[in-house]
């Protein structure tokens, strides 16, 4: 070789070598990322994990559906906003009075078939003829039937008494309001009842056996693909990326609603305070902590079912599997009948009185 010839020998090394070398560690990256995804669905990781595994790729491969249960003041509009964001197909918005036709929710014309759906068969139809929605959101008690291993389910659920100090703030020179008064003296448990059934609002609940109701809560928790603690949103992005394929997927970014004047915390960073005086008061502290406590034990469940979940994502470990909901409560195991329809790409749940 002439001295020219050296000459580009050694600058094409010293241009392309390096390159070489990140290439390599980001085919390297990947693999790793693809092994610690589908460390998420196997059946020892997550005993829903086979059917998650199918719901969750027709989602990153741009043909499925997510529907999101959004709990009032439970980080709902910031979840929507990150959906716009990642391009998905939401239900278009529309004027009304009350929640229907904003935030990703579907038009009040279409609540009975949504909202207040009798089958799920109604709830994929919906989504098929509104042009094929990759996401619509429920903002009420979930239907008794849901079209499992027909959708992505997902639901962001917040610390019972920082969803209430949400909800009702603080009175004038630090005093216990009557918004806190009123959720005091009345059954504060909203998670388990909108996880559960639409029946459970019935004022005749306290007649019915609660615990039932609570497990039940905890068996639909296990089927959702994804349950977010709305604390820990900053932290969901690599899950939220994992199962779904959101790229968009830092919530400080999208930070909305009741949050969006503080988008660098999280919301129990600047809800302590309030928090901290209505509890001084021991008399509503005591309430609160009574009427709330099926909530607070629904979301530690939702809490440690999002950490096992990270965990396995982030060391490719899996953390102590979270206790499933007792035997002798709505399910402990797939039924039979679900597991054949969702090997066939079909099947929903369906709770009669005499479970």
């Amino acid at each position: 070789l002439g001295d020219g010839d050296r000459g580009t020998m050694a600058w094409l090394r010293s241009a392309y070598i390096p390159w070489l070398g990140v290439l390599c560690m980001v085919v390297l990256q990947s693999r790793l990322s693809r092994a610690a995804v589908t460390d998420l669905y196997k059946p020892e990781n997550d005993r829903y994990g086979p059917e998650k595994s199918m719901v969750d790729s027709w989602v990153r491969n741009g043909n499925g559906t997510i529907i999101f249960l959004h709990v009032h003041k439970g980080g709902g509009t910031t979840i929507c906003q990150m959906v716009m964001a990642n391009n998905f197909k939401t239900p278009p918005p529309v004027k009304s009075k009350g929640w229907m036709g904003k935030n990703c929710n579907p038009a009040k014309a279409d609540k009975p078939v949504t909202w207040d759906a009798s089958h799920a068969s109604q709830m994929v139809e919906y989504t098929k003829k509104k042009g094929g929605l990759q996401f619509w959101a429920i903002e009420s008690a979930l239907p008794q039937e849901l079209p499992w291993a027909q959708v992505a389910m997902m639901g962001v659920i917040r610390q019972p008494l920082s969803l209430m100090v949400s909800h009702c703030g603080i009175g004038p020179a630090g005093k216990v309001n009557k918004c806190v008064e009123t959720w005091a003296n009345r059954q504060l448990n909203l998670y388990y009842v909108k996880t559960a059934r639409k029946e459970a609002n019935d004022p005749k609940l306290g007649s019915l056996d609660e615990r039932k109701y609570l497990e039940l809560g905890k068996e639909r928790l296990d089927r959702f693909s994804l349950v977010l603690p709305l604390e820990r949103l900053n932290d969901a992005g690599p899950l939220l990326e994992a199962r779904f394929g959101w790229k968009h997927n830092d919530a400080r970014e999208y930070r909305s609603g009741t949050h969006s004047h503080n988008a660098s915390a999280t919301p129990a960073a600047y809800q302590k305070k309030p928090l901290e005086i209505i509890m001084s008061n021991s008399e509503i502290a005591k309430k609160l902590r009574a009427q709330s406590k099926l909530d607070q034990e629904l979301y530690d469940y939702a809490c440690a079912l999002f950490e096992r979940q990270l965990q396995i994502l982030e060391t490719g470990n899996a953390a102590p599997a979270v206790a499933a909901p007792a035997v002798g409560s709505a399910s402990t195991a797939p039924r039979r009948e679900a597991e054949g329809e969702a090997e066939a790409g079909g099947g929903s749940e369906t709770v009669t009185e005499a479970e």
